[in-house]
């Protein structure tokens, strides 16, 4: 952790710093979470009442440095580089970690709506992928995305995941039960030749070009 860091430093890119919170983020995290509450509403399950309070974050953020510290999940969030005590980003989440025969995680993440179109969500999970590959040992991460979500589903593709499949009503967002398409990456250390996609022409599902996040 380097000094003046509010939280456990996982990686630096080139414009961005990559950590583990502490208690002393909270407030940047609630004006992170409510400023683009509708945002991100289409990605994320309807959050409880409590979800705008000082009080809400400081508790997710000690339960979440805890089960960082235990290797059970990675809440990561996206700092400025050079302004570390500057505005949150974004954040990247590696959750239901198990380890094992299985030693996966599923994947999740949001940016700032400010900084979409900017590449930074490409810049962090290059360098968080790379992390929980070595040093968070994983072998598989998954990560679903909405059939709509075309930046996303862009995103993945370019960092290497794979279409596994497609999942019908897999999660309740934004007041319906919505389908997703399932993709994951292998570490590449562990990865054997010949690795392919499925067809999503064969699932009825047509992406768009490439976007940049």
């Amino acid at each position: 952790m380097g000094k003046g860091w509010p939280g456990v430093l996982v990686a630096k890119t080139d414009r961005l710093a990559l950590l583990v919170p502490e208690v002393t983020v909270a407030k940047r995290m609630r004006e992170y979470a409510v400023h683009n509450r509708e945002y991100h509403r289409h990605a994320m399950p309807t959050p409880p009442p409590e979800y705008d309070t000082l009080a809400f974050w400081k508790q997710r953020l000690r339960v979440r440095l805890e089960a960082y510290q235990r290797g059970l999940e990675y809440g990561i969030v996206l700092l400025p580089k050079d302004d570390p005590c500057g505005p949150v980003l974004g954040d990247c989440t590696f959750s239901q970690v198990v380890r094992g025969s299985l030693s996966s995680a599923v994947l999740g993440y949001k940016l700032a709506r400010s900084q979409e179109g900017k590449g930074l969500m490409y810049e962090s999970l290059e360098a968080l992928l790379a992390f929980m590959f070595s040093v968070g040992k994983l072998h598989r991460i998954e990560a679903n995305v909405r059939p709509d979500n075309e930046r996303s589903y862009r995103l993945l593709r370019r960092l290497g995941f794979v279409v596994e499949g497609f999942s019908k009503s897999y999660l309740m967002l934004d007041g319906a039960w919505r389908d997703h398409i399932r993709l994951a990456r292998i570490n590449p250390a562990h990865e054997g030749a010949g690795a392919r996609s499925l067809d999503l022409n064969l699932l009825g599902i047509e992406m768009p070009a490439d976007s940049v996040v």
